[in-house]
């Protein structure tokens, strides 16, 4: 019986303690490991992007509020009085007479020719494509900007290793030089060179965890999770062409700031076009039903009905319709300056991030024979002055620091190509969840045009 019972509560125990295993495990927070889970995770929940999904989505509400130009208006109204007329007469007593008058009138509208309503339809859909490139830009930023964050934590941890590795190291060469000069084998001289260096080395260190902290909080802001410990350089990126010249041709018409700039003249265009057409006459088609009652003392009802073509025309406004005109002429010639100084930026950026790219190879290619130099005449170097005493220890300190900068200066030029990568993925119009591959449903800003375009009533909209 009482083994029974220990097995009972042994059983019970064990049940306990793997419940509080699960709930931990349960309770742990998510961490994105690789490139793709980070930048999929910065796509669904970033509200930049939210944000300017829901400016696009009132760019497409004004195309319709461009097209109400050409429908109909319609409007309803009534109303009730109550009328009282006192008479005074020379001789008698006065005559007081009353009535409850009430009508209700029905009015339209059709606008028939019209001048504006068509160059402003055209405006608002100019300014849809402005606000689809927008969009493109603000995800490539906010896509790139999570790729950087990645990328620093990348490094950065990269970075804190080799320097824990070389402080250490400097460390226990402190503890040899003591050791030496306590049993005079060495000199005050060599102790406080150690000393020196791994001062320098500490204080590096710190920075470089302080780089680290800065890095890991600028992930969790883009991400929202905090940095997976298997995290390394992103790898299989698109492919890039191999001219400079055909990467530059395409930024100036595919970039998407170059794009925005584009369909804002076109936008400023029907703008002007637009306030030229108020100068112009209109003609709309005006049609009234009314019915009264007791709308005197003696009709105890009335009703109306007019339809009738009413044309307008302009022929001075104060001025202020020549000079929306001349304002939207300037408003045009902005955005042409605009188009022009986005072309030209297009192919400075490209360039840059070209050559960034062309440097960082470059780069790779030279302190990975660099490391391995390094590596080999460390080693020498510190043998001679172990066994044969030939070197100081100077010598040795200078050549162990060129061994750790190269290991450093590797670490960080791989994370310069790796961005520079991006960035010129980014100047074709290249850096967005679909161009990337992500595993993720694109927004599709064409459906939502198509699903608003053409309403004329309801006020629900979608959201995300």
């Amino acid at each position: 019986m009482r083994m029974t019972t220990s097995f009972f509560y042994s059983l019970r125990a064990i049940g306990i303690l793997m419940l509080t295993l699960l709930a931990c495990i349960a309770c742990a927070p998510l961490a994105a490991q690789t490139f793709t889970e980070a930048l999929t995770r910065t796509y669904l929940t970033h509200p930049e992007l939210a944000a300017q999904r829901a400016n696009l989505r009132a760019l497409n509400e004004d195309v319709n509020t461009a097209l109400s130009g050409w429908r109909p208006t319609v409007s309803a109204s009534a109303g009730v009085g109550r009328n009282l007329n006192t008479a005074t007469q020379p001789y008698g007593s006065p005559t007081v007479m009353h009535h409850t008058p009430s009508d209700v009138t029905l009015t339209a509208s059709q606008p028939l020719i019209n001048w504006t309503t068509q160059p402003k339809v055209e405006a608002a859909e100019a300014r849809v494509m402005q606000g689809r490139a927008e969009l493109v830009t603000t995800e490539q930023s906010v896509l790139l900007a999570a790729a950087q964050a990645y990328v620093d934590v990348v490094r950065n941890r990269e970075l804190l290793r080799l320097h824990e590795i070389n402080e250490q190291g400097l460390l226990q060469q402190i503890d040899y030089r003591r050791e030496y000069f306590k049993r005079q084998l060495g000199t005050g001289t060599e102790l406080a060179q150690a000393q020196a260096r791994h001062a320098a080395a500490k204080a590096q260190l710190e920075r470089v965890r302080m780089q680290l902290a800065t890095a890991v909080g600028a992930f969790r802001r883009m991400t929202g999770l905090p940095p997976g410990k298997q995290m390394q350089l992103p790898e299989g990126l698109p492919p890039l062409p191999d001219d400079m010249e055909a990467i530059v041709a395409n930024a100036v018409y595919a970039m998407p700031s170059v794009r925005s700039a584009f369909y804002g003249v076109l936008a400023a265009r029907a703008d002007v076009e637009a306030a030229r057409g108020g100068l112009k006459p209109t003609v709309t088609l005006d049609a009234s039903t009314s019915r009264h009652r007791h709308p005197n003392y003696v009709t105890p009802s009335q009703h109306e009905a007019t339809i009738k073509l009413t044309l307008r025309i302009p022929f001075y406004q104060g001025g202020s319709d020549w000079s929306s005109v001349r304002g939207n002429r300037q408003r045009e010639l902005q955005q042409q300056m605009q188009l022009s100084n986005s072309r030209l930026k297009a192919r400075y950026d490209a360039s840059e991030a070209w050559f960034g790219l062309a440097a960082a190879q470059a780069e790779i290619d030279a302190f990975r024979i660099a490391i391995a130099a390094n590596k080999e005449a460390y080693e020498g170097v510190r043998e001679q002055h172990a066994v044969l005493g030939e070197l100081t220890l100077l010598e040795v300190l200078n050549a162990r620091q060129e061994l750790f900068s190269s290991e450093v200066s590797f670490v960080e030029a791989r994370s310069r190509a790796a961005i520079s990568h991006l960035q010129l993925l980014a100047v074709q119009g290249r850096l967005t969840a679909e161009g990337l591959d992500l595993p993720v449903a694109s927004y599709d800003p064409v459906q939502d045009f198509e699903q608003t375009r053409g309403r004329w009533i309801g006020d629900d909209t979608p959201e995300g």
